[in-house]
């Protein structure tokens, strides 16, 4: 059975700023990054926990993992009951998060 994907409005966010970010250097690039970036998320509908912790999860009172994105992108996510919840995307270049980027 396939687990559903909730992506939050902070992970919209970012991948608002991120698109625009690279769509400065190259429309094509952006719409290329957009379209793996959707089959990358879409792909943890199965087996999601497969990816392993991510540092933030230490600080937090639930797990949350994170899927490596093309060497540079960090799809932070966790896991409850059959749902993947997409908590943010962020470039692995900057600071690791702390707790109250992941209040809603």
């Amino acid at each position: 059975m396939a687990y559903r994907i909730e992506i939050g409005p902070s992970a919209l966010e970012d991948v608002r700023l991120c698109y625009e970010y690279i769509a400065e250097m190259s429309k094509k690039g952006a719409n290329d990054w957009f379209r793996g970036l959707q089959k990358a998320i879409q792909s943890l509908d199965f087996m999601p926990l497969r990816f392993p912790l991510a540092p933030e999860s230490a600080l937090l009172p639930f797990d949350v993992h994170h899927y490596i994105y093309q060497k540079n992108y960090r799809i932070l996510y966790s896991v409850h009951d059959r749902v993947v919840k997409i908590h943010h995307i962020r470039h692995s270049a900057r600071q690791d998060m702390d707790e109250e980027d992941f209040i809603p």
